[in-house]
């Protein structure tokens, strides 16, 4: 029953690939993804990112997880954007710090003002 549930959650992974993309903002050429999800690990996280990446440039991922009360966040960066000096882990700490400071964390919810300054071509991380 586990094994069929995860093939379950899978498939609607992929089947909600393209209006992830489509649905992004674009923030000086870059396409930003942020989406919340319910009840999904980290490694669901991991592997949405990984399709999204194997067939798309110029997409920055910060996707947020949901479960048992806690939040975890993934960014992911496509290997152009990373080549242009765009790095996902000093993202997720800054993420991490401005969830950490709201009085009220929420997700999903616009996207973080630290991936707006992080995102200009004189900010990048």
């Amino acid at each position: 029953l586990k094994k069929e549930l995860e093939e379950l959650k899978r498939a609607e992974m992929s089947k909600g690939l393209g209006s992830l993309i489509d649905e992004a903002e674009e923030i000086n050429g870059i396409r930003l993804i942020t989406k919340g999800f319910e009840d999904y690990g980290i490694n669901d996280l991991r592997e949405l990112s990984d399709q999204i990446k194997a067939d798309n440039k110029n997409v920055v991922m910060v996707f947020a997880a949901v479960s048992g009360g806690k939040v975890t966040f993934l960014v992911s960066v496509t290997d152009d954007l990373v080549d242009k000096g765009l790095h996902a882990g000093k993202m997720i700490k800054e993420i991490a710090a401005e969830e950490a400071a709201a009085a009220r964390p929420t997700w999903p919810r616009p996207v973080p003002r630290i991936l707006r300054r992080l995102m200009l071509p004189s900010r990048r991380l």
